[in-house]
C-alpha cells in the first residue's frame, strides 16, 4: 500500500508539533515545582520595570507584555521552521540514498518552503517588534 507524500507531509507537521510543544513544557517543568499548570508569565513574575507578583502595573506594563508574548510566540515558530528544515534536510539525504528522483524533489521543495517561511516570520518578528519597541518608548 502506497502513503501518499501528502499524507507524509502533514504527519511530519503534526509529530514535529507534538515534539515541540513536549520540549517547551519539559523545558519549563522545572519552574513548577508544585505541578501548577505553566503561564504565559515569566517565572519570576517580572517584565521589565512591572511585577505581576507583587501588583505593581501601569500602562507601560501592557506594551511590554505585549512584546514578551510576541517573542515567545516567535521562538516557538522559529523553533517549527527548524524542525521542518531538519526534516526536509532528510527527506533530500533519505531521497538520494534510496536513488528515487521524487522523495529528493519534494524535499527540496519542502526546504523552499521552510526557508521561505522563516525569512517571512523573522521580517514581520523585526517589524512587529520595532513597532511595539516605538510604542512603548
Amino acid at each position: 500500500m502506497k502513503v501518499s507524500s501528502l499524507s507524509i507531509h502533514w504527519s511530519t507537521y503534526i509529530i514535529s508539533f507534538l515534539l515541540l510543544l513536549s520540549l517547551a513544557f519539559a523545558a519549563h517543568a522545572n519552574e513548577f515545582p508544585d505541578k501548577s499548570s505553566p503561564s504565559l508569565i515569566p517565572s519570576d513574575g517580572a517584565i521589565g520595570n512591572c511585577s505581576f507578583v507583587d501588583g505593581k502595573l501601569n500602562a507601560q506594563c501592557i506594551l511590554a507584555y505585549v512584546r514578551y508574548l510576541i517573542r515567545l510566540i516567535f521562538m516557538f515558530i522559529g523553533a517549527f521552521f527548524l524542525i521542518s528544515i531538519i526534516l526536509a534536510g532528510y527527506q533530500i539525504a533519505l531521497g538520494s540514498v534510496a536513488g528515487g528522483a521524487g522523495g529528493k524533489e519534494a524535499g527540496i521543495k519542502k526546504l523552499q518552503f521552510a526557508i521561505i517561511g522563516f525569512m517571512i516570520c523573522a521580517f514581520a518578528f523585526f517589524i512587529i517588534d520595532f513597532f511595539v519597541s516605538a510604542l512603548a518608548g
